[in-house]
């Protein structure tokens, strides 16, 4: 299983006592975690119902090919992100333990 993290950055401008300043913001964040069928397939089928919606403030989006399934997550903030993210963490370890006891 690998992870990788995108953030999207954007100028955004906060006025100041009249004085307009910029900053450079995260916009969005989004992780794309990649899955190989082989190892976890049956795992991502059983989660699949929950990883279809939104989680919160961040919406998932699974795509897949022959080999591998793409799981997207994006949020608007940080926080955001790491609640999804343990939501995503939290499912997957009671499939694997239930994967695990049905062996």
């Amino acid at each position: 299983m690998s992870i990788n993290v995108i953030l999207i950055f954007g100028l955004l401008h906060q006025e100041n006592n009249k004085k307009i300043k910029g900053y450079i913001y995260p916009l969005k964040f989004e992780i794309k975690i990649t899955v190989k069928k082989i190892e976890f397939g049956d795992y991502i089928r059983a989660m699949q119902p929950d990883l279809v919606s939104n989680v919160g403030r961040s919406r998932v989006r699974i795509d897949e090919n022959s080999n591998y399934f793409y799981i997207y997550i994006s949020s608007p903030d940080i926080a955001a992100m790491r609640a999804a993210l343990s939501s995503f963490t939290r499912w997957f370890k009671v499939v694997t333990d239930i994967m695990k006891g049905v062996e």
